[in-house]
């Protein structure tokens, strides 16, 4: 389960790394979005804390979050990719299960290029929740430290090469990997 949901949790940090900003701006200029891109961006912003339980439907304040999260590409990813899941109350994650119970990857996929990654992201970061859920507090600690150095070098490797990104993946994967293992 631990190696699962770790090769999860690259994928989801990697698919974010990959959003371009224009399609954060797609997302930003609906003035009355698919049910799918409100459903995915209430996800994503329930579990950053940028909005509360039962904002998930109000657009126009999740559209203001992201226009000012989105105004750098760069600055949004990066706002992801540090998210802390053992901070999230267990109303929030519920809230989050709940609206995701309601997706697959198809439907994210048919309704923006930036609903996809996010989606992703979504489902990885709820397994890894629920593996930290298992974990002591010493391995938790562990554990979100190496990720936090995973998601710094995803974040630094797409400013890179190919060749000096791929190394600073594949060793924040490693790292990671030995802590859950």
């Amino acid at each position: 389960e631990a190696h699962e949901s770790t090769k999860d949790l690259l994928a989801g940090m990697k698919a974010v790394t990959e959003i371009k900003w224009k399609h954060l701006c797609e997302l930003y200029s609906y003035n009355t979005p698919p049910a799918t891109v409100k459903t995915v961006l209430g996800c994503v912003l329930l579990l950053l804390h940028d909005i509360k339980v039962g904002e998930q439907d109000d657009w126009k304040l999740m559209r203001n979050k992201l226009k000012h999260l989105a105004h750098d590409g760069r600055k949004f990813k990066l706002h992801v990719l540090r998210a802390n899941p053992s901070k999230w109350p267990k109303k929030r994650v519920a809230a989050v299960k709940k609206l995701v119970g309601t997706m697959n990857m198809e439907k994210a996929r048919g309704s923006s290029k930036a609903c996809a990654p996010l989606y992703e992201w979504t489902l990885s970061m709820l397994a890894f929740r629920k593996l930290l859920d298992k974990c002591s507090e010493d391995e938790r600690t562990k554990v979100l430290a190496a990720v936090k150095v995973a998601a710094h070098n995803f974040f630094v490797a797409q400013h890179l090469e190919d060749a000096e990104g791929a190394v600073l993946v594949v060793t924040a994967g490693k790292r990671l990997q030995s802590h859950l293992n």
